[in-house]
C-alpha cells in the first residue's frame, strides 16, 4: 500500500505541475513573455520538447494558449 500511496503521490504532484505550466501561459502577457523563457523556467532547454508535451498534455501549443490569454 505504501507504493500506491507514493506513485499516487507522484501523480499528483505532475498533474499539479502541469497545470501550474499551462496557468503560466494562460495569465501571461504575450508581448512581454515568450514560450522560450516559460519553457525554460520548467526546465526545458529545448523549447521543442517542451511544445511537444505541452500539445501532448493540453490538445494545443503553448503559443496557441498564451495568445489565447490575450484574446486573440
Amino acid at each position: 500500500m505504501a507504493l500506491n500511496q507514493r506513485g499516487s503521490d507522484q501523480n499528483c504532484h505532475q498533474h499539479r505541475r502541469r497545470h501550474r505550466k499551462a496557468a503560466e501561459l494562460q495569465r501571461s502577457e504575450p508581448s512581454l513573455v515568450q514560450v522560450s523563457d516559460v519553457a525554460m523556467r520548467w526546465g526545458f532547454s529545448r523549447q521543442s520538447r517542451f511544445a511537444q508535451q505541452y500539445r501532448e498534455q493540453f490538445g494545443e501549443l503553448p503559443r496557441e494558449t498564451l495568445h489565447a490569454s490575450a484574446g486573440g
